[in-house]
């Protein structure tokens, strides 16, 4: 059994697969108020190349977001691969996902909205 044990830590320091990663979750809040997203760093981390995605069509790019940082982001600034703008007036954000580059790897947000 020892034996069994050792061999899987080996594989998991040797072979970067990701059932031996722990996946990193971003400590965000995300608000909406119909005229902009409010996202908010809550964590104690800095986070580079943020990806925001909205009702996994409408992107927004940040470059960074401090730790207990907040950006509050004009709703009409996500598009999406078209350039066509997200319409806050026209639809509600359903869902979003947010990447992010951490001092630890890559990192994910996932949230939704209930209406």
């Amino acid at each position: 059994m020892k034996k069994l044990f050792f061999v899987l830590i080996i594989l998991c320091l040797l072979i970067p697969f990701y059932s031996c990663q722990q996946e990193i979750k971003l400590s965000l809040s995300v608000y909406y108020n119909v005229t902009d997203f409010q996202i908010t760093n809550t964590g104690n981390e800095d986070y580079t190349n943020l990806k925001i995605v909205i009702n996994d069509k409408y992107e927004y790019r940040l470059f960074s977001l401090k730790a207990g940082e907040k950006v509050i982001i004009d709703s009409i600034k996500f598009t999406d691969k078209d350039g066509n703008m997200f319409k806050p007036l026209d639809q509600l954000p359903k869902k979003v996902f947010i990447s992010a580059d951490t001092p630890k790897g890559k990192g994910y947000y996932y949230g939704e909205w209930k209406y």
